[in-house]
């Protein structure tokens, strides 16, 4: 029985594994549950056991390769949550190229034509969109960020500067130097905090 060896939760892992394998090798329209199930060395009555069908398991192994990055990056604080936001948009720069972003990219060409499946999406990036809100809420209570700013646009500009990269890096695109890139983040996070009124009073007088 295929249930025995490790347990349901170990040939979940395995399913999705395969999946996302298959998916960054293949794409989603070319990745057939039947080349899954026999890399998992599985049938694929073990897939729809566990799982609806092939949107399911691109969401989970979306899941699976982007969120061990993502709390490994949160778990270590800098002194402010503005500093934080800078820290993960440096390391866009030096992280090694993932299978997780392909995995994201195809996940966009489904949503496009699938309407179903875009609000599957958008179901698993607001998981990570609470994250990110927490942080520029936080950002904004330690007066690192202007709270007159609107956090859904300064969430819309982290998610197109993250999608971005992703999107060139996936063609090979040269990356600029990491010193560089994080200089350009840093002015960028930096730009965000609230005004000096010095500042605003010497352009008005």
């Amino acid at each position: 029985m295929e249930d025995e060896p490790g347990g349901r939760d170990e040939l979940r892992r395995r399913l999705i594994e395969a999946a996302a394998d298959v998916f960054s090798e293949r794409g989603y329209d070319r990745a057939g549950v039947q080349e899954i199930a026999r890399r998992a060395d599985l049938t694929t009555g073990a897939i729809y056991g566990r799982f609806t069908g092939k949107d399911e398991l691109l969401l989970e192994a979306i899941r699976a390769r982007t969120v061990a990055e993502l709390d490994s990056l949160f778990s270590g604080m800098p002194s402010t949550k503005a500093d934080m936001l800078s820290e993960v948009g440096a390391h866009l720069a030096t992280r090694e190229r993932r299978q997780g972003d392909a995995l994201l990219l195809e996940a966009f060409a489904v949503a496009r034509r699938d309407p179903g499946f875009a609000e599957l999406l958008q179901s698993l990036l607001a998981e990570r969109t609470q994250l990110i809100e927490a942080l520029i809420e936080g950002a904004k209570e330690e007066g690192t960020i202007d709270p007159d700013l609107d956090t859904e646009a300064i969430v819309r500009f982290a998610y197109t500067v993250g999608l971005g990269w992703a999107l060139v890096d996936s063609i090979g695109m040269p990356r600029p130097q990491a010193r560089h890139w994080e200089q350009v983040i840093r002015r960028a996070v930096a730009s965000l905090a609230p005004a000096d009124p010095s500042t605003d009073q010497g352009a008005g007088s």
